[in-house]
């Protein structure tokens, strides 16, 4: 009589000690398939206020590389300075990148159809051994995510994206006793970013490992597995190596700002923490969840185990989780390790591939309550990531690189866009070896550019050239054919100067500073013809305070007043408008009104030490008795 295979849900029915799960149907008729990829356009629904797949940042350098420095290279970066990642970088911008000039949003929607191919294969990694509801809700975790937005949105983040599906593939594939596709998802995994070193001791250690029979997989099934993996590893880290040298890639920074090392134990607990504030879309202090819901996981997780723990089904359960707990925290651990390199630097993307190994060992523990348990967690993920705070559209004229969430990203490629498109519509085309000079643009917003490599894919033409205004200011007559401003007060926020009207107005300025007056009203006279748009208010705003400080050096008082006047209109923050009003009160007798502008100079220049000790003077001055009326 021959002996019956077993299947893998049967063999591991003396693991999980609960009925048998039946099969899953094929994913097509799978309706929790559906539910998954609901959640991915949960995603989409709260991440449309973002520009979405609109490159940005690092994407340029990548696109660069790949589209306009042919032959391609698969033995460099790719564009980056510090990594080797082939698949992520070399592949994908030279397959995508005219798709994500041309139509970002199909970028965005292929991305969104890898997030959803990567839970749906989560999903039936788990099938063999848990329910439909907890294998979907486990599955949830790297899709149902604030940081999962990022992952939509941002062009680059498709190295983590990619990692995540192949290791999810890896792990389907062991689901169903398939060695040799996992270890080549591994390898591929590998290929797209590095924090998928994870994925190693993961597979062996996966509960649902099953073996080449169909049963669940023997210790020596394991061993086999874990001796592959470091074998994959080990070549993939000597491909690695030897690719880095032969390309002269740098060591990656460690990111600490200060230069001091935090230790390593610090180092972890910042990087835990952020998976962890991530996981419940909660690190933004802006979102209405951000006070409530760590303490409301805290109590569902809590209570759902206590309650299981009454019956001797839930103690069955959680007994059966713990292989699940101990593989969670060996895939969460491991991901997190790489992570915790960049402190105190942070993107919520590095949180997806962590959350996989979090969510299952979470969902693993509650298993042990009833079924509304799950669906109360799955509904308050869903409820924090719906609630989640748009970015804003605007720019500031602060930022910061520390924390690069959804919304920094999102705001960058806001700017990035809008000044696409207003070169788009005013200059469609620019000469070969164009200079363009970018005029009061915010230090940290420059990161969206990448330098001159934005402007050179956006044209064509690496012969484009971006000017600082320091060097323009150095050299007045320099030839410039785009002149771009950044209005942190106006909507838009990008505006162009033209070059005529720029070297008057650095002209004028330096006639201002030599005394010569005269020449300085000379060279603005026809500012309004050279500059007919005035919606550049920085640059008008310094026009008009040049005029005006070169008429109240010649004494025509009433019409210097009137120019500082309509500069601060343009422009409350100019740098010298307040300073020359205060001249114009002092000269005039009106001491008072002149302390009230110095004080507002200082307001937004609190580092003028010239101006402090004018204003000290100022107050250390008698007071003039009043004049008689008689005279």
């Amino acid at each position: 009589m021959s002996k019956r295979r077993r299947s893998p849900a049967a063999s591991l029915q003396s693991t999980v000690a609960e009925p048998l799960i039946a099969p899953p149907p094929d994913f097509w008729r799978d309706p929790w398939t559906a539910i998954l990829v609901a959640g991915v356009l949960a995603v989409l629904v709260a991440a449309r206020s973002a520009p979405l797949g609109a490159p940005v940042a690092d994407d340029f350098g990548f696109l660069s590389h790949a589209l306009l420095r042919p032959p391609q290279d698969w033995l460099d970066g790719g564009g980056s300075p510090l990594y080797w990642r082939p698949l992520s970088r070399q592949l994908y911008y030279q397959l995508l990148g005219p798709l994500m000039l041309s139509w970002p949003l199909g970028v965005a929607l292929f991305h969104a159809a890898l997030l959803a191919i990567s839970a749906v294969l989560l999903h039936r990694s788990l099938r063999p051994a848990w329910p439909a509801p907890a294998a979907a809700l486990a599955a949830s975790f790297p899709v149902v995510l604030d940081a999962a937005r990022q992952l939509l949105t941002w062009p680059s983040c498709a190295q983590d994206l990619l990692a995540l599906v192949f290791g999810a593939a890896a792990l389907h594939s062991l689901s169903r006793g398939r060695r040799p596709l996992a270890l080549v998802a591994l390898f591929l995994a590998l290929l797209s970013k590095e924090t998928a070193i994870a994925f190693a001791p993961a597979l062996p250690l996966w509960p649902a490992h099953a073996g080449s029979r169909g049963a669940l997989a023997t210790r020596a099934d394991r061993l086999r597995t874990l001796a592959a993996s470091a074998l994959v590893v080990a070549v993939w880290w000597l491909a690695h190596e030897w690719v880095s040298r032969r390309a002269g890639l740098l060591p990656p920074p460690r990111g600490v700002e200060d230069g001091a090392s935090p230790g390593a134990l610090a180092q972890g607990l910042f990087a835990a923490r952020g998976v962890w504030l991530d996981l419940w879309s909660v690190r933004d202090p802006a979102s209405l969840s951000s006070t409530w819901m760590p303490w409301a996981v805290v109590m569902v997780l809590a209570s759902g185990i206590a309650i299981g723990v009454v019956s001797a089904t839930g103690r069955r359960r959680l007994r059966a989780a713990l292989p699940w707990v101990l593989w969670g925290a060996v895939w969460a651990g491991v991901a997190m390790v790489p992570l915790a390199r960049f402190m105190p630097l942070w993107s919520s993307h590095r949180s997806v591939i962590p959350a996989v190994g979090s969510g299952i060992a979470l969902v693993a523990l509650l298993r042990a309550a009833p079924t509304a348990w799950l669906g109360g967690l799955a509904l308050l993920r869903l409820a924090t990531l719906l609630a989640s705070p748009a970015p804003a559209e605007r720019i500031s004229v602060s930022g910061s690189n520390v924390d690069f969430d959804f919304s920094r990203v999102a705001t960058l490629q806001h700017l990035a866009s809008e000044v696409h498109e207003t070169l788009a519509r005013t200059h469609p085309k620019l000469p070969h070896g164009a200079r363009i000079a970018r005029n009061q643009w915010p230090r940290m917003s420059l990161f969206a550019f990448q330098e001159a490599n934005a402007f050179q894919v956006w044209y064509r033409d690496t012969s484009l050239r971006v000017v600082g205004m320091a060097d323009v200011k150095a050299d007045p007559g320099m030839p410039l054919d785009v002149v771009i401003e950044f209005e942190p007060l106006l909507t838009p926020q990008v505006t162009l100067i033209q070059p005529a009207a720029l070297r008057a107005v650095l002209w004028a300025s330096d006639s201002l500073t030599h005394s010569h007056y005269e020449s300085a009203l000379t060279t603005l006279a026809d500012l309004e013809t050279l500059q007919p748009d005035t919606s550049c208010a920085i640059f008008m705003a310094t026009a008009w305070s040049i005029r005006g400080g070169a008429l109240l050096s010649l004494r025509r008082d009433e019409e210097a007043s009137r120019a500082l006047r309509r500069s601060l209109r343009y422009f409350p923050l100019d740098p010298n408008a307040h300073r020359f009003m205060a001249e114009y009160h002092r000269l005039n007798g009106r001491r008072v009104e002149a302390v009230r502008e110095l004080r507002e100079h200082l307001r937004y220049f609190p580092n003028d030490e010239l101006v402090r000790q004018t204003l000290q003077a100022l107050l250390r001055a008698p007071v003039p008795a009043p004049a008689s009326p008689l005279r």
